[in-house]
Formats: C-alpha cells, sequence, structure tokens
C-alpha cells in the first residue's frame, strides 16, 4: 500500500499517530482492514485518555464509605489492554501473528523503528 488512507472518524492525537505509524510500516495491511485498524487506534485514544486520568487521579481513591479503594481507571486501562492485544492479533502486529497471517518476516531494524514508532504515539 503506498498512500496512507484517511481515518474513517476523527481520531485524537495518540490514534491519529498510531493510524500513520502502522499503515506506514504494516506494508501487508490493505484497505479492507480499515475499519479494524479504526477500532484500534480508537482504542488507543481511550487507552491514552486512561492513562491520563489515573495520572492524574492516582490509583487509589476514595470509596462510599471513606475507605481507600483502587481507582475504577486500572479497571479500565486493563481492559482496553487486552483489546488492544486482540486487535494486534487480527493485524498482524506480532509475531505471532504476522506468521499465523503468513506475512514475511521483516527486517529486524525495521521492526524495532516500527515499536519505537509505537512506543513514541
Amino acid at each position: 500500500m503506498s498512500a496512507i488512507p484517511a481515518v474513517l472518524r476523527p481520531l485524537g492525537d495518540t490514534g491519529e499517530s498510531i493510524w500513520d505509524s502502522v499503515w506506514s510500516q504494516a506494508h501487508w495491511l490493505s484497505d479492507s482492514d480499515g475499519a479494524v485498524m479504526q477500532r484500534y487506534c480508537e482504542l488507543w485514544d481511550e487507552y491514552a485518555e486512561a492513562c491520563a486520568e489515573l495520572d492524574e487521579s492516582g490509583r487509589l481513591m476514595e470509596g462510599s464509605k471513606g475507605q481507600m479503594v483502587p481507582s475504577g481507571f486500572i479497571s479500565m486501562k486493563l481492559n482496553i489492554d487486552n483489546a488492544l492485544r486482540q486487535h494486534e492479533k487480527l493485524l498482524g502486529l506480532n509475531p505471532l501473528a504476522r506468521k499465523q497471517l503468513n506475512v514475511p518476516a521483516i527486517d529486524v531494524d525495521d521492526f524495532a523503528d516500527f515499536i519505537d514508532d509505537l512506543q513514541r504515539a
């Protein structure tokens, strides 16, 4: 694929960055992967928001009886992380998933750059 397709719905900064990074480097994706990619990037936006809320509010919050309880953002973050992992399998964004999709191996240095780009997003 030569050109990065347009997003299907507007994304936040994180999702947009992931969209551009994945489409530019995951050469095995096609236009038919657009809906899955859209959901993947929307999940990244939700993950970034959950992380920001958790950073701001802390890991503990006051419960209904004044006791300290784990923040609801912890379970939200874990749930989103699980959904991201499922989408990564569908899109071939880890070595095992690429093997199962019969995607030819990619250069280790290129893959390291790809992961670095995702982590910076």
